[in-house]
């Protein structure tokens, strides 16, 4: 037999539906902590463990100020008291089970679940300290990161691209060192998992087996009307499973099992514990139980991939203690939506005939990219409100209502159809770290004092991460960043400051003298004189543009005696900009990493880190053995009258991307006039809960930060001068844009 590809092959698209996805092998998983607030909390105080608990924010309204309560002190004393009104932002399983929902107050919670134990987040420099949180979740992806490709999500996600275990899994298969029925298929690590889909498979295979049986019955010369009945009587009551035999006398269904199975499955379901993964249904294990003559070669891949993600779910409890559930699928969307159908503590696979039923009735919104505006503003044109409509809608309807983009409208037709082609990519060390302080309302700074106050705290905190930073990555920052928001800026303002790349100006002392320097020049820009006359509601410190360490040997040495001796990898990035190529039949320039799309969440390059993983690597490369860059592999590296070649290694400064055509800039928003900040800023202000601190708002994951916004969305008017938001007022439909033009 041929041995399948280790990687997934690209699918060519000369003859091929561009809707169809270009790489079908893959094997890709996404990984959720359960309650990961909770798990983090209860690793730290046992006595929480399997008690109904919450972790709810600081109360920022605290007469003295935010009080400092570290991670390994008493969280949960004070907020006993009576009066004790803090917001939930993560409810344990046991919890749910009572009626408590995240957002709710202490107070509303404890009248569901009396017993429950509420803990709050650290505060430390006034705000929260979500330090123990990214320990955990740092610990959690180092520990998937060793059974494939990771890419993590936010705090408490991550994708994992297992192509090539799942493969090298089947491999085995066929050396016959793994018995593919026996050490994969019935192991508990797949046995046990759900199929998404399976119902509706098992359905579809019962019907086909009825009409098979009624062929052969007409055949052999007999009227078929008893299987007439029970091919009626399974259309009509199978998905309810209320069909267990039929009565050919009185042609009536008897359903004698039914009860106990219903009574069986309320029993299974008082008897287990919350937290405990949900029991597998029977249509999964028949699909699983198929004979191996019915299997095809990508489902027996999923299968292979789904026993990888279960080791790695089994050493994430074992080695730390936290449960996680997954969903296995061929890319990030549908893994994604997959993960968190049989939560907690599960494994859920995707059968690919499922696809369609699992998106007809989404919403819209749990595409990544539609949850916005575009994703409304489709509906509001296109009359569709789930996936399903959406897949369904014309290519000219929706080219239309997209502007005419062709891109985006065959991206939009592609991901309503479950296709989503973007790889898993390993990211690891930041490329800066942030702190902010969200001011609203009346809280608001209005005098220097109090923003100087604020950039100290700031500066504290970001000088301690900053530091932690470089121990476990050996690089310091070289830029220290202001932003700030208030009344008299358009949008968020920012500007930097140079730093010297050594670490000894990353002290909270010099950060907090470098933030007021940058801040009195937005005072200057301003033109405020007195110290007053605007309202500060953001403040932000970023450190960024990194600079690894040189060893010491390596200072003094020039290029020719630095490439005599051999090329450390990793001296050759200055800030994480790619400064040096060679270009050879055995070397390729490193490519610089991806940013993410969203600018608040943390960005990450795929460097892996020296101090805390293993000793930095030498590619010692003798001038002997270095080929010429001058040759047709490195065309970019040539000049054409060249005679003479001075070096085997050529510096080249890369240039910025040439601006696109037409002279515009893409990705780049109007300009904002200050009565539609203002408006922005009151749809942002009443879609949040003001008792919720926006940084450990922003850690959560997206899917948890949607819920409480909508629970919190409210319409406003605009009377006299207050700001008010209109919808339609502010965001014009894609309709109103086009009658206009």
């Amino acid at each position: 037999m041929k041995t399948p590809p280790l990687t997934p092959t690209k699918t060519s698209r000369t003859h091929h539906d561009p809707l169809a996805p270009l790489f079908p092998n893959r094997v890709i998983a996404h990984f959720d902590l359960d309650c990961f607030y909770c798990q983090v909390e209860r690793s730290l105080d046992d006595s929480l463990k399997e008690m109904p608990t919450g972790v709810c924010q600081y109360d920022p309204f605290e007469r003295d100020g935010v009080s400092t309560r570290d991670a390994m002190g008493d969280r949960k004393t004070h907020l006993t008291r009576p009066g004790a009104n803090n917001s939930l932002i993560a409810v344990s399983y046991e919890a749910r089970k009572k009626g408590v929902k995240r957002n709710m107050k202490i107070g509303e919670a404890r009248r569901c679940c009396p017993e429950m134990i509420f803990v709050q987040v650290p505060t430390k420099h006034s705000k929260a300290d979500l330090k123990i949180y990214r320990d955990a979740g740092a610990k959690v992806a180092a520990e998937l990161a060793k059974h494939g490709t990771i890419e993590r999500a936010s705090i408490d996600e991550a994708y994992l691209d297992v192509t090539k275990e799942a493969n090298a899994v089947l491999e085995k298969c066929e050396r016959n060192e793994m018995d593919f029925y026996r050490d994969v298929l019935m192991s508990e690590r797949v046995s046990r998992s759900h199929v998404a889909g399976a119902l509706e498979w098992e359905a579809r295979e019962r019907r086909r087996k009825e009409k098979k049986r009624m062929r052969a019955s007409l055949s052999d010369g007999s009227s078929g009307q008893q299987e007439v009945v029970v091919t009626y009587a399974s259309h009509r009551d199978l998905r309810r499973g209320a069909v267990d035999e039929i009565d050919a006398s009185n042609k009536t269904s008897i359903n004698n099992n039914n009860t106990d199975k219903e009574d069986k499955e309320n029993e299974e379901h008082v008897e287990r514990k919350a937290g405990d993964p949900p029991p597998q249904d029977e249509a999964s294990k028949s699909w699983l139980n198929r004979p191996l003559s019915e299997w095809s070669h990508r489902e027996k891949l999923k299968i292979a991939g789904a026993y990888v993600c279960n080791v790695a779910r089994e050493d994430c409890f074992v080695n730390l203690g936290y449960t996680l559930s997954c969903g296995v699928s061929s890319n990030k969307m549908l893994a994604k939506l997959t993960s968190g159908m049989n939560k907690p503590n599960c494994c859920t696979i995707l059968e690919e005939s499922f696809t369609p039923s699992l998106l007809e009735h989404l919403p819209i919104d749990r595409i990544r990219g539609l949850g916005g505006n575009l994703g409304e503003e489709l509906s509001e044109v296109l009359g569709v409100t789930t996936i399903g409509g959406l897949a369904k809608a014309d290519r000219k309807s929706l080219l239309m209502a997209l502007g005419r983009d062709e891109k985006k409208t065959l991206w939009v037709q592609r991901a309503a159809r479950g296709v989503d082609d973007d790889p898993v990519k390993e990211r690891s060390a930041p490329k800066s770290i942030a702190t902010s302080k969200t001011f609203r309302g009346a809280m608001c700074l209005e005098t220097t004092d109090q923003v100087l106050k604020w950039i100290g705290e700031l500066a504290e905190e970001l000088s301690e991460r900053t530091e932690l930073d470089g121990q476990d990555w050996r690089r310091h920052p070289k830029t220290l960043t202001l932003g700030i928001r208030s009344n008299l800026t358009a949008h968020s303002a920012h500007r930097s400051h140079p730093l010297s790349g050594s670490g000894n100006d990353c002290q909270a002392d010099n950060l907090k003298t470098l933030g007021g320097t940058i801040f009195k020049k937005f005072l200057a820009e301003w033109g405020i004189m007195n110290n007053r006359g605007f309202q500060c509601t953001v403040l932000s410190l970023t450190t960024s543009n990194f600079k690894l360490e040189v060893e010491k040997s390596d200072v003094g040495q020039g290029l020719g005696k630095f490439l005599k001796r051999g090329v450390d990898v990793f001296d050759l990035f200055d800030g994480g900009e790619e400064k040096l190529i060679m270009k050879s039949a055995k070397s390729s320039p490193r490519k610089k990493g991806e940013e993410e799309e969203n600018e608040e969440q943390t960005r990450f390059t795929t460097l892996s880190p020296p101090a805390a993983n293993k000793a930095r690597t030498t590619t010692t490369m003798p001038s002997s053995s270095l080929h010429d860059v001058s040759g047709e592999d490195a065309p970019l590296l040539t000049k054409k009258n060249t005679k003479k070649k001075k070096n085997n290694v050529v510096v080249v400064p890369i240039a910025p991307p040439p601006p696109p055509e037409g002279g515009e800039k893409k990705n780049i928003r109007p300009r904002e006039t200050l009565e539609e900040k203002r408006k922005r800023e009151a749809l942002y202000n009443a879609q949040l809960e003001s008792g919720i601190d926006e940084e450990t708002f922003r850690s959560l994951p997206p899917d948890i930060q949607q819920e409480l916004r909508k629970n919190k969305k409210t319409k406003f008017v605009e009377t006299g001068k207050d700001v008010g938001f209109s919808k339609a007022a502010t965001i014009p439909s894609i309709a109103s844009f086009f009658k206009k033009k």
